[in-house]
């Protein structure tokens, strides 16, 4: 005599298990749990599809209306502003000048004069000063920069594809870093950044969580990456929003809150970026920045407004010491 097996049947407790935990998963993406703790619809067991058409995303978590998402948000908000603090400047290993010194890019006696001249005007960096002597091209000092940075030189100059890639950020963050995204990829989702004399990795930070990306920075001559701002300025969407006034954390949040509703976002996200708060508001349509500037707050010495400036300009103010060898 044969045995028969209903093979519709689960054959163990664990398939059973498995099969229920499969229902579940399906049912929580149709009715998520709301995220917030004082959530008046957590008591029920499942909660309406109404709420969940209007519920919005914030960093990855749910929120079922917009009286427990404008909670999320204000905390968010509070706390990027606790974690803002003044940019202090960089402490190198080598400092610009020896470093310069060590690769025999510049001589001692090189090096003393472009130190006594900063000191005579008491203004400008080390490598301006440099270059005004002729010690070193742009070229050789942004090469020594990329080794204190410990990140490859790009040559932005040779490269115009950059410009396909400026409406991946808002420009006033562009020109606040001093930066310029000059190479995407879609497939790995890196996003290669330039910057002109210095780093910031608040910025790089920021960028990687609004983008879900991963960054690569490296240095650029600063007359190129002024010339590709100029350029992107003039290419500039300018439907950022932007704020000046604004830096109480409440009204910060009720003013995200407001666009957010006003233009359907589902999904809300918000770093700190440089000297801003930086909301993206992301819409079935496409996506939307809004820009709290955070004050007051120190930032990086941002590029001079034209070629002629960067040059010229005989009013610029010294950033550091100068006794400093930092450059």
């Amino acid at each position: 005599m044969s045995l028969r097996f209903n093979t519709t049947i689960s054959s163990s407790p664990l398939a059973a298990a498995r099969a229920w935990a499969r229902r579940m998963a399906n049912a929580r993406g149709l009715f998520p749990r709301c995220s917030a703790a004082q959530c008046p619809e957590a008591s029920k067991l499942w909660p309406s599809v109404r709420r969940r058409a209007s519920g919005r995303e914030l960093g990855g978590r749910w929120y079922c209306g917009e009286e427990c998402l404008a909670g999320a948000v204000q905390h968010r908000v509070e706390r990027l502003l606790a974690e803002a603090k003044p940019a202090k400047p960089r402490t190198y290993r080598v400092p610009i000048g020896l470093l310069l010194v060590s690769r025999r890019m510049i001589s001692d006696v090189q090096l003393k004069e472009a130190l006594r001249k900063q000191r005579e005007a008491g203004r400008g960096r080390l490598g301006e000063w440099l270059q005004r002597i002729r010690a070193v091209s742009a070229g050789d000092l942004t090469a020594a920069l990329g080794v204190q940075w410990g990140c490859p030189v790009f040559p932005l100059d040779a490269h115009e594809k950059f410009v396909q890639w400026s409406s991946l950020l808002p420009f006033p963050l562009l020109q606040a870093g001093n930066m310029v995204p000059v190479h995407f990829e879609p497939e790995s989702r890196r996003l290669h950044l330039a910057f002109a004399e210095r780093i910031d990795h608040t910025a790089l930070y920021a960028v990687e969580q609004m983008l879900g990306c991963t960054t690569l920075p490296s240095i650029a001559e600063d007359r190129s990456v002024l010339r590709a701002l100029e350029r992107l300025a003039g290419q500039s969407r300018g439907d950022e929003i932007c704020f000046d006034s604004i830096s109480d954390s409440a009204e910060i949040g009720r003013t995200i809150l407001s666009y957010a509703g006003v233009l359907g976002a589902r999904r809300v996200r918000i770093e700190r970026a440089l000297a801003h708060v930086w909301a993206r508001l992301e819409m079935p349509w496409g996506t939307r920045d809004i820009l709290f500037r955070m004050v007051p707050q120190e930032l990086p010495a941002p590029l001079p407004d034209s070629l002629w400036e960067l040059k010229f300009n005989e009013k610029r103010p010294m950033k550091e010491s100068v006794a400093s060898l930092d450059g």
